[in-house]
């Protein structure tokens, strides 16, 4: 398992947690909006994160590329692709100020690297207060198919799925993207998650690794001396806030559209982690 908690550093690994950990340090961009208050999620420990800060390495890409598939070896001239593919993901993910990016590694059929991105993002609809009815306002003229769901805790949320075209004018591809917008009751933030992969059988496995997290979510807000309805106690000191509909905001609904070159083969992986999060940041350990 791998668990997140709040830090102000940023990419350095340490050992100290116990013999069998790894602890990774990070810090968010910061231009990625986001609450003031701690929350969590659950990520599946198949994904390998990618780092968006500025001052992230530039080497980044490269040692990713270096053992992108454990035990699968590419050549020279693969490696240089993923290189392009993962700096790509990066500028996007940048781009769309997202809070975290995390990607999913993958062949084609023919052997050739691939990959599918999920990344995280904040909406702040401040002076408005969160709510499943202005997400759906926000989708009455968009071509994206819209699902109402409720999470295993009876807390609603919109998942919403699309198909696009990408790649060059002569040899357009399909993407397929999934989004999951989750308003937290008594708030004015919503979290979205948004996923993107090039073919049907690794959008399925999107789709499930974005409701598993929206069943995970927890959220903290009075870490920061914002208190919520309807808390439920977690130990002495946490609680969890369901996300529930209050209020209205006006979301501004956006596929994130990393574009993906090939054919993305994965599985589901039922292993989780834990994400618990700060405003600076958190760590990521593996156990």
């Amino acid at each position: 398992m791998i668990r997140v908690l709040v830090v102000q550093a940023r990419g350095r690994k340490e050992d100290s947690v116990s013999d069998k950990t790894e602890l990774t340090k990070i810090q968010f961009h910061p231009d990625a909006p986001r609450p003031r208050f701690m929350w969590q999620a659950d990520l599946p420990t198949t994904w390998v994160y990618l780092d968006t800060h500025p001052e992230a390495s530039v080497r980044q890409a490269e040692i990713i590329a270096e053992n992108y598939i454990p035990g699968h070896r590419f050549k020279r001239a693969e490696q240089k692709l993923i290189i392009r593919q993962l700096e790509s993901a990066i500028i996007a993910a940048r781009k769309a100020k997202a809070l975290l990016t995390l990607i999913l590694p993958g062949v084609n059929e023919a052997g050739e690297p691939s990959a599918a991105t999920l990344i995280l993002r904040w909406y702040d609809s401040s002076p408005d207060m969160s709510s499943m009815a202005t997400i759906k306002r926000a989708f009455e003229k968009k071509s994206a198919v819209m699902e109402e769901a409720t999470t295993t805790k009876g807390s609603a949320y919109v998942m919403t799925a699309e198909t696009t075209k990408t790649g060059p004018l002569d040899n357009r591809r399909d993407a397929y993207h999934r989004q999951a917008f989750i308003p937290l009751a008594g708030t004015t933030w919503t979290l979205v998650a948004s996923g993107t992969t090039p073919d049907p059988d690794s959008d399925a496995v999107m789709k499930d690794a974005i409701s598993r997290l929206v069943n995970s979510i927890k959220a903290y807000p009075e870490s920061y001396g914002e208190r919520l309805p309807d808390v439920e106690t977690l130990g002495e000191d946490e609680q969890t806030v369901q996300t529930e509909s209050v209020g209205e905001q006006v979301v501004e609904a956006q596929n994130h559209e990393t574009q993906t070159d090939s054919v993305a083969k994965t599985s589901v992986n039922d292993t989780d982690y834990t994400f618990l999060a700060n405003v600076d940041g958190g760590e990521l350990t593996r156990e």
